[in-house]
């Protein structure tokens, strides 16, 4: 396997489930063992030392009977004789092979030059906390998850935080209303925010960094933190045959292409779930569920993939947004129900394409998502229970999916 994050560890798990004997290597280019992305804003606060973020400690290879290869970059692979070369020089051969190597951010798209920062990896964290003491005044290039939840870490540090986001904060996973909602806690906690304004430059002089934005706005700030999106970690695959678009092009088993090349998370460009064309899902819980699939295939399995559905998750200063499936403009294609509390700080919308459930949002009102999932991934009806899902939501996502189990438990006697 290549890569050593959430997909290639679900992907361990569940080949060592089936098949405990086989020999199972993970290659990581970084040097520690691997960790949670989502601890890293925790980190980055305070509010979690550096060995919180472990997800697997290295007692756990070798009880699983596995190998963790640490520091080693892969550069090339050939299809044709199953071997891997490493940037050292040495060679690994394999049978089957999990391309699971995940993202890398993207750096400004603007003219001119200045330092830049990014926030992706343990490295990235580590570099940020290191640039961050004794400044104060932070620039955040960007709107999406990674930016809000670098805004709110270095808040909660004590920084002064300005984001410049060309459009406006999360756009592709809350609706406007909501990121409203959002928008003013971040605002009373003392950040900045610079909507629908485009970075159309950057300076550094005197140890600051200006950005100047397209209405003749400047922008300054002692560090500049890029965080405007990930590309797929996939460049060193040129030339081989892997048929790839944004990432490598997947069928609903994980399969590539090739013989018994298979990818899984932010690397692979696998089936969505409404519909089922390739794209790419770089969120945690699409990786955890390819690598299982990715690992029950690679042992000969015969496993389909149901589509990757968009899962997001934002706790911020004691509030939780989070959103699933379809939502964010979705008011002209799909009926709506909706109810918005900007004083309480409260948001609730559900999405339906007919009686199937298609998308979920909510803010700072006690719900699981884990049901909403489910319903959604079965396609249950719910068109007799639509008002009282939207009313009570918490206690009928978890209704209904229970009576499904019920049913099915049912049939199968």
């Amino acid at each position: 396997m290549i890569g050593a994050g959430a997909a290639a560890l679900s992907a361990l798990q569940m080949i060592k489930s089936i098949a405990p004997d086989d020999e199972v290597a993970l290659v990581t280019k970084e040097d520690h063992l691997p960790y949670s992305p989502t601890a890293l804003p925790y980190l980055l606060s305070g509010r979690i030392a550096r060995h919180s973020v472990w997800l697997r400690e290295e007692s756990y290879f070798k009880k699983a009977g596995a190998v963790l290869m640490q520091g080693r970059e892969v550069v090339e692979v050939d299809p044709a004789k199953k071997t891997v070369a490493f940037s050292k020089g040495k060679k690994e051969s394999y049978d089957t092979l999990l391309i699971a190597t995940g993202s890398d951010a993207v750096g400004p798209s603007v003219r001119g030059g200045a330092d830049f920062l990014k926030f992706h990896t343990l490295a990235d964290c580590e570099r940020l906390v290191q640039q961050v003491q004794g400044k104060k005044e932070v620039l955040i290039h960007g709107g999406g998850l990674v930016a809000m939840e670098t805004a709110m870490a270095l808040l909660e540090r004590g920084c002064s935080v300005k984001v410049v986001v060309r459009s406006r904060i999360l756009r592709k996973y809350f609706d406007e209303e909501a990121a409203g909602i959002i928008e003013d806690i971040f605002t009373e906690r003392g950040a900045e925010i610079f909507s629908g304004h485009s970075m159309v430059a950057l300076s550094q002089k005197d140890g600051a960094v200006g950005a100047s934005l397209e209405d003749g706005t400047t922008v300054t700030g002692q560090l500049f933190v890029n965080c405007t999106g990930v590309k797929p970690r996939v460049d060193f695959l040129a030339g081989i045959g892997l048929s790839m678009g944004q990432g490598i092009v997947t069928d609903t088993r994980l399969m590539t292409n090739l013989e018994d090349i298979y990818a899984a998370g932010d690397a692979a460009e696998a089936p969505e779930f409404f519909t089922s064309e390739a794209g790419l899902s770089a969120i945690l819980l699409s990786a955890v569920n390819q690598g299982k699939l990715a690992g029950a295939n690679m042992c000969g399995q015969e496993r389909h993939y149901r589509g990757w559905i968009g899962v997001n998750r934002l706790p911020f200063f004691g509030n939780v947004a989070e959103s699933l499936g379809i939502g964010a403009g979705s008011e002209e294609r799909f009926s709506i129900l909706k109810d918005v509390n900007r004083e309480t700080r409260q948001f609730k919308k559900l999405a339906f394409d007919g009686e199937h459930l298609v998308g979920a949002t909510f803010i700072n009102c006690g719900t699981n998502l884990g049901p909403f999932y489910q319903i959604i991934e079965r396609k249950l009806d719910v068109s007799k229970h639509r008002d009282i899902l939207f009313d009570r939501p918490f206690e009928t996502s978890i209704w209904l999916v229970r009576e499904d189990e019920r049913k099915a438990t049912h049939l199968s006697v």
